[in-house]
């Protein structure tokens, strides 16, 4: 099983990369099913990392509770491919009037303590190939 092969070589040839996508298949199937937004779609800041995102939100925003998920590498993703959005609607209804978001293909990637999720829009090109594998019934677990 993957979870023994992780515990029983923690450090092991690989042992990184077994980790992250054992992370990252556990992000998915944890991920919650319905999204929501608060108010108007606002546009992200452009050109920056998820890093800088974070960043921005913890030390200039003052929203310390902002935590990314872990084993995702936040300096690979596009600033433009995120979105802010709650779990529950009455979350959303915090931030104005509250919608169902229509994404389909997402990865949360933080959070933060009111509910809010981080949210990454995946496509063809950013997807993580495990998450790929996953959704086409090509992950085993032996």
């Amino acid at each position: 099983m993957v979870l023994d092969t992780i515990m029983d070589n923690p450090h092991g040839s690989g042992s990184s990369e077994i980790k992250r996508n054992f992370l990252l298949m556990i992000h998915e199937v944890f991920k919650p099913k319905q999204l929501f937004r608060g108010g108007p779609e606002s546009a992200m800041l452009k050109g920056l990392t998820a890093l800088d995102v974070l960043k921005y939100e913890q030390e200039e925003l003052g929203n310390k509770d902002v935590v990314p998920e872990p084993g995702i590498d936040l300096t690979k993703i596009k600033s433009e491919n995120l979105a802010w959005l709650t779990e529950t609607e009455d979350q959303a209804r915090e931030y104005g009037e509250a919608s169902k978001s229509d994404l389909k293909d997402y990865r949360v990637i933080a959070r933060d303590s009111e509910g809010g999720v981080l949210v990454e829009k995946l496509n063809a090109e950013n997807k993580p190939v495990i998450l790929r594998k996953m959704k086409a019934g090509r992950v085993r677990f032996s």
